[in-house]
């Protein structure tokens, strides 16, 4: 059985590049397709083995082997700072998005993390040049946040495993 589990753990990393590397079936991520969206090797703008910062920083917010170590509230404000359309992509799906959480798989840990840790305060401060006022109450900012995102919705694509 252990056996069975290591192999798993180690063959995961390479089925994952796989399935971003042969991905028969892109489609642009929307309010109905995120729903769809299990693993970050499914977003087409992250590269599952490490080829940017972007990448590296997912990478580290994914790692559940380091979160004790690292700040990742600091590393959600980084991949802001990053403002290339790959990190807007990151950013406006899991903090723009409808998405339902039904189950703690890799992306919707990923979403609840950027959420939490200061997706929205990333994306007003590097994306809408700080347009929506810190000073509002949490709800009401998240709110103006999305509504400003939305109007500025970026084309990201996803791979649908199906």
């Amino acid at each position: 059985m252990k056996t069975k589990f290591f192999f798993l753990a180690l063959a995961f990393p390479f089925y994952s590049v796989f399935i971003s590397a042969q991905c028969k079936n892109k489609q642009p991520i929307t309010n109905t397709s995120v729903q769809d969206i299990t693993s970050v090797a499914q977003l087409q703008f992250i590269n599952r083995v490490q080829k940017n910062k972007l990448d590296t920083l997912v990478a580290v917010l994914t790692n559940p082997n380091i979160k004790h170590i690292v700040n990742e509230s600091a590393i959600v404000n980084e991949i802001g700072q990053l403002k290339t359309k790959e990190a807007y992509c990151l950013l406006y799906t899991c903090c723009c998005r409808n998405i339902v959480i039904e189950d703690l798989n890799e992306f919707n840990m990923l979403v609840g993390k950027i959420k939490s840790l200061g997706g929205y305060q990333a994306l007003n401060k590097y994306f809408l040049k700080n347009a929506v006022s810190s000073k509002l109450k949490p709800l009401d900012f998240k709110t103006k946040v999305i509504q400003l995102c939305t109007a500025k919705e970026p084309v990201c694509y996803s791979c649908a495993i199906k």
